[in-house]
């Protein structure tokens, strides 16, 4: 044999192997990227759940504070003072001293109220009135009650969308299921409703004018409407 075709066929080898090494290593490399976008995947998935579970439990905590607020704002039953009569270092009979500890409790730092603030009476009933709002005063059981629309204390449900803007950023949202990635999207949507109606209701309570069982019931809506999709993206995580 002459040297010709050993030098070919040695060269054939070379070749065959360096192919085979740089295909190697190809595929090497692309296993390893997998594997990489697999683990991101499933941390993603992983930080989805977690976090969409935290926003579930505080949604239903808010709803049920919610809705029990309006219905007392709806009834005339929100306590807006509530105080032992043994500790008020005043008579709560004195109405102009009633008046002033009602204004130093509620009114002092909102412009929503304005004055006068009075008491009127209508038979054996008492009302605070406050612009054109009324409140009724009720003393029963050794203690004084003050019901109406003021000192509202917001609870908004915290609910974080980390997970979601992660997913958008690391390009994994290609991997997800489509329908999964709809429900998310549709959040983001309402998440921004959420954040823009908790700041009307927080501008309603500390000066501006407006309607605070609106503002809250809107509220209350949207609170029902995220759990609702949350809820979803649970069902939808389980079967990834």
């Amino acid at each position: 044999m002459d040297n010709t075709k050993l030098n070919f066929k040695h060269l054939a080898i070379e070749a065959i192997l360096i192919v085979f090494t740089v295909s190697l290593a190809l595929a090497l490399s692309e296993w390893r990227q997998q594997v990489k976008k697999d683990q991101l995947v499933e941390r993603v998935i992983t930080s989805l759940k977690s976090e969409t579970e935290k926003n579930i439990e505080n949604l239903k905590k808010a709803i049920s504070y919610h809705q029990e607020l309006i219905a007392n704002l709806r009834s005339g039953t929100h306590v807006m003072i509530s105080a032992s009569i043994d500790e008020l270092p005043f008579d709560p009979l004195n109405d102009n001293e009633l008046v002033s500890f009602v204004k130093s409790q509620i009114y002092a730092n909102s412009s929503t109220y304005a004055d006068p603030v009075e008491i009127i009476k209508d038979g054996e009933t008492k009302y605070l009135r406050t612009d054109d709002r009324l409140s009724t005063i009720v003393i029963k059981n050794d203690s004084l009650f003050v019901f109406g629309t003021g000192n509202i204390i917001l609870r908004s449900a915290q609910i974080s969308n980390n997970s979601w803007q992660i997913a958008q950023a690391t390009n994994v949202l290609i991997e997800l299921d489509y329908d999964l990635i709809s429900v998310l999207g549709s959040i983001t949507t309402k998440f921004e409703d959420f954040e823009s109606t908790t700041e009307m209701a927080i501008n309603i309570l500390y000066g501006n004018a407006g309607q605070i069982q609106s503002a809250m019931e809107d509220m209350l809506s949207i609170e029902k409407e995220l759990l609702e999709k949350y809820e979803s993206v649970i069902l939808k995580l389980n079967e990834e």
